[in-house]
């Protein structure tokens, strides 16, 4: 699946990438891949080809939201300058209330 994902946390998801809404109020674009207890969401460019997301002084690679028997957590894959790209944890709750590509464009938004 793609996902469009606006900078109000707002999201669009379609099965091809040609079929999202093309805005420029899109904060980053998404495809995502499911494991049993994972989901992993690679950023895309406005092309559609994967592609890091530049924030202020870091790279945002991509987004790993985890299920651990019903506790649930955000992380990113982040490159920051001299240490390579490294997975973080940004987010944990006991069960998602929130969509979490749009708890995700919270966090963005406040990196940027």
């Amino acid at each position: 699946m793609f996902h469009a994902v606006y900078e109000n946390g707002a999201r669009d998801t379609k099965i091809l990438f040609e079929e999202l809404y093309k805005s420029e109020y899109i904060l980053f674009y998404a495809r995502s891949h499911m494991g049993t207890s994972y989901k992993y969401y690679h950023l895309l460019n406005s092309n559609g080809e994967i592609s890091p997301l530049i924030l202020k002084e870091c790279k945002l690679h991509g987004i790993l939201q985890r299920d651990n028997n019903g506790k649930y957590s955000l992380e990113f894959d982040i490159e920051t300058p001299g240490k390579g790209v490294e997975r973080v944890e940004m987010y944990r709750q006991e069960d998602f209330r929130f969509p979490p590509l749009s708890v995700a464009a919270s966090i963005i938004c406040t990196m940027r």
